[in-house]
């Protein structure tokens, strides 16, 4: 890894500790790097973000849980399906899914929360299989960004 691939890559992994929007995060960093935007300035639009995510975090947390996913056209929430559940959709149910735990890795309390007694692969299971199912199916995914994201959280 270069010096420049690496000092983003630091960035990067900061950025997420105070707001954990990968996508959010990983634009920011590549702006600094490119001289877009000063380090300063996505301190800045990050604490921002993180500070009225966590004024909202009930509103949007009751926003999450209500995502449904149609299966033989009866709606069902995402929350209430098993892993085994959502491996078993089609290939289009099966992205937007894998999409939207890209986006809100922590949504419905799929991963747990770090702790010493709790080994990281079991903590990031969930995830896990939703890639390695992904992969599986040969779906167009950036397998780069999921792998960095979880070792990220």
């Amino acid at each position: 890894m270069s010096a420049s691939n690496r000092r983003e890559h630091d960035m990067l992994r900061a950025f997420f500790k105070i707001h954990p929007d990968y996508s959010l995060c990983r634009t920011l960093a590549a702006n600094i790097m490119e001289g877009f935007v000063t380090h300063e300035h996505a301190l800045q639009l990050l604490t921002s973000k993180a500070s009225q995510t966590a004024a909202l975090r009930d509103s949007i947390q009751a926003s999450l849980d209500k995502k449904k996913i149609m299966i033989e056209e009866v709606g069902y929430l995402l929350k209430d399906l098993t892993l085994d559940q959502i491996i078993a959709l089609d290939d289009q149910r099966f992205a937007d899914v894998l999409h939207f735990y890209f986006k809100y890795p922590r949504a419905h309390n799929r991963i747990s929360r770090p702790s010493w007694f709790r080994r990281r692969a079991k903590r990031l299971q969930f995830l896990s299989a939703l890639m390695e199912e992904s992969k599986r199916r040969s779906l167009s995914t950036d397998y780069l960004a999921w792998e960095d994201l979880l070792s990220l959280i």
